[in-house]
């Protein structure tokens, strides 16, 4: 037990991790915050999660290479520290992109007369998932959707025009627009509003992209329903100083163009990195499927749903999984498991000053969409 009071919000935890920072990369591979893991169940204490290459007993670990059981943050702030187990697998095979086949995923890549959050959405060559349908908050107030920017903008293309279900140059589809507004990357201090390591260099994985609505386009076969699942509730916005628990260890859903509706778990949030250069480099949602994969290749963009009250609500968007790096070993005497990486929807939406819309009513009062 560490002396003091135990850490219990996202800020806290993520100002012990900053004091810290340079044991856990002497140490780790990398860090995340979420719920330390006891007798091979997760617990109710707040906990800054390390990942390592292999996971030993003490007995065979140097002096100076043991992370401690607990550290001390700034003024009497303490938690506990957790360590997983990742295991990397490098560069990846590329996975088989049509996986599942169901009377839902056909409907999302085409079989269907309508199109929303869920639906395949494609560039040049480039096929994944649309997010939440939304609306600028700036300019002519165009309706239009949210994807991954990996998704939307090929950088060696100067047009970003993005069809349903496919582009021209591989299958029939219909244009639905052209990127106006995308990101990639967001600094710490403008992302979080604070400082979230003391490494000079660093940046949150931050892949956005909205496409607003073609004037061409036939704005009546847009819906705001996601297929599978029906209304969403309120965009649900992860504030630091809420305590952990009101995110880490909630269901979540989602429902993507490649491996239909899943459910998951979300295990951590900040997930902390460094590369080689280091640089470090920060991704949101960390969620594991229950059961099986969250997510598959060609689901990015899609939207990751919390399964808090009568309707799931949008909490964050995918933009990748263990296909990037690898699996963590959350169990004791279990395999590897599968993990997704999300985006905070909330922040995503404030930086490229949109809004969500949730519910058809909504979608009906403002056709004819507003477009360029």
């Amino acid at each position: 037990m560490g002396t003091g009071r135990q850490a219990r919000t996202l800020r806290e935890l993520m100002a012990i991790r900053a004091i810290h920072g340079k044991m856990f990369r002497r140490l780790g591979l990398g860090t995340a915050l979420g719920f330390r893991t006891r007798d091979r169940q997760v617990t109710d204490r707040p906990a800054i999660i390390v990942f390592v290459a292999r996971k030993l007993h003490a007995q065979w670990v140097l002096d100076g290479q043991m992370l401690p059981s607990t550290v001390q943050g700034p003024g009497d702030l303490w938690c506990d520290v957790d360590v997983v187990e990742f295991s990397y697998h490098g560069t990846s095979s590329a996975a088989p992109k049509e996986q599942v086949y169901s009377e839902l995923v056909e409907c999302l890549r085409g079989d269907d007369q309508s199109i929303g959050p869920g639906s395949q959405v494609a560039s040049l060559e480039v096929y994944g998932t649309m997010g939440a349908v939304v609306r600028s908050r700036t300019g002519e107030h165009q309706i239009g959707f949210l994807t991954n920017r990996h998704v939307a903008v090929d950088l060696d293309f100067p047009y970003q025009k993005m069809f349903h279900p496919l582009p021209p140059n591989l299958g029939p589809g219909v244009y639905l627009g052209t990127v106006e507004r995308a990101t990639s990357f967001v600094t710490d201090d403008l992302w979080y509003g604070m400082f979230a390591t003391c490494c000079s260099e660093t940046v949150v994985r931050a892949d956005g992209a909205f496409v607003p609505f073609a004037a061409s386009f036939d704005s009546s076969s847009v819906t705001a329903t996601i297929k599978g699942v029906g209304e969403v509730g309120e965009l649900f916005t992860i504030n630091l100083d809420d305590p952990i628990a009101n995110l880490v260890g909630k269901a979540a859903i989602k429902v993507g163009r490649s491996s239909g509706l899943t459910r998951g778990t979300v295990v951590a949030y900040g997930v902390e990195y460094h590369d080689d250069k280091g640089v470090c480099f920060f991704t949101d949602l960390l969620v594991v499927g229950d059961g099986g994969q969250f997510d598959s290749e060609g689901d990015s963009g899609s939207m990751i749903l919390l399964c808090d009250g009568d309707k799931p609500r949008p909490v964050g968007m995918i933009w990748g999984g263990t296909s990037n790096r690898g699996r963590l070993k959350l169990r004791q005497g279990h395999e590897p498991e599968n993990w997704t990486s999300g985006v905070d929807l909330g922040r995503l939406l404030d930086l490229l000053q949109l809004d969500i819309i949730s519910n058809d009513l909504a979608l009906k009062g403002i056709r004819p969409f507003p477009s360029l």
